[in-house]
C-alpha cells in the first residue's frame, strides 16, 4: 500500500519555508490549495502519475483488493482511493454493502460506513437497519455506528426506522431508532411516535424530551409541562424537560426542590463554593 500521507509531507516540505511567514488564516487557505495542487502533481513514487490519477488505471478487482488491504491493516482509506470508489459507486456500493455482513472491528465498520455515506448509496439502509436493531450488548457499538450512518440519508432512513419501531422490544433498540426518526423526519410525521414513547418511557424522560424539542412541534409543550409535576421526577429530568419547553417557545413556571437528588446536591454544593 502507498503511504500517501508520507508522499504529501515529502512534497510539501520544500514549500513550508515559503509559507511560514504568512498569517495563520492565510496558511489555512494555502494548505487546502497546496493539497489540491499535490493531488494533481505527477509523482515518481507513483510511476509518474498524480495521486488523483493513480487509482484510475486500476481495474475493479484490483481496487477491491486495495480496499480489503486497508481494512485488514485498519488504516484510513487515502483520499485518492476514496475518490475513485465514489466515482465507481455503481460497482463498489454493492460490494461495500456486502462487507457490512462480515465480522469487523468498530474501526473497520466505520471505514465502510463512511465510504457508503460518501457515495450516498441508499441501498445500504436496509443492512444498516438490521445492524441498528441488534439488541446484543456486544453488538451495541456496531448498532450505534450503523444508526449514525443512517441519519445521513434523511427522510428515507427516518421512514424505515419508524416502520421498524413498533416491532422492537429492547429499550436500547427503541431509543436508537427513535433518535433516527426524530433526527430525520418532519416534526408532524415523527411527533405521534415520539410523544407515545415519551409518555411510556418514564425511565428515559430526558432523552425523549430532547427528541420532542428537536421536532419543533409546539403541541409538545403541554405534555412536557405536565411531566414537570411528576412525583418521580429527577433533577436531571427536570432540566431536560424545562429546556425542551423553553426551546419550543414555552415558559416554565413550575419550580421544584430536589433534596436528596445527587445531581441537585452537586449543583448546590458547587454554588456554595462559588
Amino acid at each position: 500500500m502507498i503511504d500517501f500521507q508520507q508522499l504529501f509531507r515529502q512534497w510539501l516540505a520544500p514549500k513550508l519555508a515559503e509559507i511560514a511567514p504568512r498569517k495563520p488564516e492565510e496558511i489555512d487557505e494555502l494548505a487546502d490549495a497546496l493539497y489540491e495542487q499535490w493531488l494533481s502533481s505527477p509523482s515518481e513514487a507513483l510511476d509518474g502519475l498524480s495521486p488523483r490519477a493513480y487509482y484510475q488505471q486500476w481495474n475493479d478487482a484490483q481496487l477491491y483488493q486495495e480496499v480489503l488491504n486497508y481494512l485488514d491493516a485498519e488504516m484510513p482509506f487515502p483520499d485518492p482511493l476514496c475518490d475513485e470508489l465514489t466515482a465507481r459507486a455503481s460497482v463498489f456500493g454493492p460490494l461495500m454493502v456486502r462487507l457490512l455482513t462480515k465480522p469487523m472491528c468498530g474501526h473497520q465498520l466505520q471505514m465502510v460506513l463512511d465510504r457508503l455515506v460518501e457515495m450516498q448509496y441508499a441501498p445500504m439502509l436496509e443492512d444498516c437497519l438490521l445492524l441498528a436493531c441488534q439488541s446484543d450488548e456486544q453488538a451495541a457499538d456496531a448498532a450505534e455506528r450503523a444508526a449514525d450512518a443512517m441519519t445521513n440519508f434523511g427522510q428515507a432512513a427516518g421512514r424505515l426506522a419508524l416502520q421498524a419501531l413498533a416491532e422492537q422490544q429492547d429499550p436500547a433498540v427503541v431509543d436508537r431508532l427513535a433518535d433516527i426518526v426524530a433526527s430525520t423526519l418532519p416534526g408532524a410525521q415523527a411527533y405521534p411516535a415520539i410523544l407515545a414513547l415519551f409518555e411510556q418511557r418514564r425511565d428515559a424522560r430526558a432523552f425523549y424530551a430532547r427528541a420532542l424539542a428537536k421536532l419543533g412541534e409546539e403541541a409538545a409543550i403541554e405534555p412536557l409541562t405536565a411531566a414537570l409535576r411528576a412525583e418521580d421526577l429527577t433533577y436531571y429530568d427536570y432540566l431536560a424537560l424545562r429546556d425542551a419547553v423553553e426551546e419550543l417557545g414555552g415558559f416554565v413556571e413550575i419550580e421544584r426542590i430536589f433534596d436528596g437528588d445527587a445531581d441537585y446536591q452537586r449543583l448546590q454544593d458547587w454554588g456554595d463554593e462559588q
